[in-house]
């Protein structure tokens, strides 16, 4: 039996533990200083959903389980070649009802844009701890 301990459950060590708790030869423990929750209380994505909000001071990084993944825009573009079942991180395409107005902004503004596939699960964000550790 090999054990490992994972020092920080953000996007890394979510990705790291669920791979090595797969063999079956490893124990693991995951070690995480944060907090359980994935969603601070503000984020830059939050402030920008309020019109006219500022954002006082620094932007909160993700600290807990999945780090900086439950902060982040949710993009979830994949190298080349990175696909099949080891890939865990869930992938869809927001739907109208979904965009913001400067998601909406940016679309008119380029007609060649693309949306881009995001990190969720039926319309939800999806951290790296929801798809890698639940």
């Amino acid at each position: 039996m090999t054990r490992w301990v994972v020092v920080g459950a953000g996007t890394a060590g979510c990705v790291v533990t669920a791979l090595l708790s797969a063999r079956p030869d490893a124990e693991v423990v995951l070690i995480e200083s944060g907090t359980a929750t994935s969603t601070p209380p503000l984020s830059v994505f939050d402030a920008l959903a309020v019109p006219g909000r500022l954002v006082d001071g620094p932007v909160l990084r993700g600290q807990g389980l999945g780090g900086s993944s439950a902060v982040n825009g949710m993009i979830a573009v994949l190298a080349a070649g990175e696909s099949g079942p080891d890939v865990a991180l869930p992938r869809a395409t927001a739907t109208d009802d979904e965009l913001g107005p400067i998601d909406r902004a940016l679309l008119v503004a380029a007609p060649g844009a693309v949306r881009v596939p995001l990190a969720m699960r039926g319309g939800r964000r999806v951290t790296t701890a929801d798809s890698y550790l639940y």
